[in-house]
């Protein structure tokens, strides 16, 4: 992100600003300018804690004359120490206050930086533009400002990665709860498929025993006429060998006992007809 020139280019503004303030500033505002000035050497020693409280006091008195190099240097200090977001706009306040096309172009400068370290490339995109707009000439923005497009870029190629990835993540997942709907239909179709075939099985079963039991009663009820039928016929063979043998002069003799009554009542009748009176003649 930052080039060579852009470090030196921090350093020189830092002071060279700060020298400009020293001289041109007026007697009354000497007590800000020593703030900025101890601050200054804090901040070259590293001590940018210290710094910062420096700054902040000379930013307190709020002397135009050193406002803009008391934010400026603020900015510095807070992004040495990482706070971006804070450096980002304490950057914002110097350019306000700057009273030189050159000194706001170096504000906006710095101020994209700490925005692009926040991550916030649209915003250090636009403070990359107010710093050209100020000063056309300002190279190190016009090459910042071209790495913070390309960063937005690929950022916005791996936003758009992203989005395709999680769509096709989404449709595989859909797709393979699909596939496991449909195996569970299918699982759960060959299940009742499997149940109906038994339920039919255990049906023809029962049918094919009820059917040789049927039979079984059938052929039992066949040889059970059967006997009945040989008992009877035996039975009834019996009877007549025993009728033939016991009851033949019986029978016989009821046939001439009835043989005897019907030729005495065919005698009656005749004695009645010969006994007719005649009628007279008179």
């Amino acid at each position: 992100m930052f080039t060579k020139s852009c470090f030196a280019n921090f350093c020189f503004t830092l002071f060279a600003l700060c020298s400009i303030c020293l001289f041109a500033a007026p007697v009354h505002a000497q007590s800000a300018q020593n703030l900025i000035r101890q601050g200054n050497q804090k901040y070259s020693n590293g001590d940018y804690g210290l710094a910062e409280i420096d700054y902040r006091a000379s930013s307190e008195k709020n002397n135009p004359k050193t406002n803009h190099t008391a934010a400026f240097n603020l900015g510095d200090a807070l992004f040495k120490q990482g706070r971006y977001e804070e450096a980002a706009a304490q950057f914002e306040q110097a350019a306000k206050t700057g009273q030189s096309a050159q000194l706001k172009s170096n504000a906006y400068y710095n101020m994209g930086n700490a925005l692009l370290k926040s991550k916030k490339l649209p915003e250090s995109i636009e403070a990359y533009k107010n710093a050209l707009r100020q000063n056309p000439n300002n190279a190190d923005a016009k090459y910042n400002l071209a790495y913070a497009r390309k960063m937005q870029q690929q950022q916005q190629q791996q936003h758009q990665q992203n989005q395709d990835q999680q769509q096709q993540d989404q449709q595989q997942q859909d797709k393979q709860q699909q596939q496991d709907q449909q195996q569970q239909q299918d699982k759960q179709q060959q299940q009742d498929q499997q149940q109906q075939q038994d339920k039919q099985q255990q049906q023809d079963q029962q049918q094919q025993q009820d059917k040789q039991q049927q039979q079984q009663d059938q052929q039992q009820g066949q040889q059970g006429d059967q006997k009945d039928q040989q008992q009877n016929a035996a039975q009834m063979n019996g009877q007549e060998r025993k009728l033939s043998k016991e009851e033949t002069a019986r029978l016989l003799e009821a046939l001439k006992n009835e043989e005897l009554k019907v030729q005495q009542k065919l005698k009656q009748r005749q004695g009645k007809a010969n006994k007719t009176p005649v009628d007279k003649d008179w």
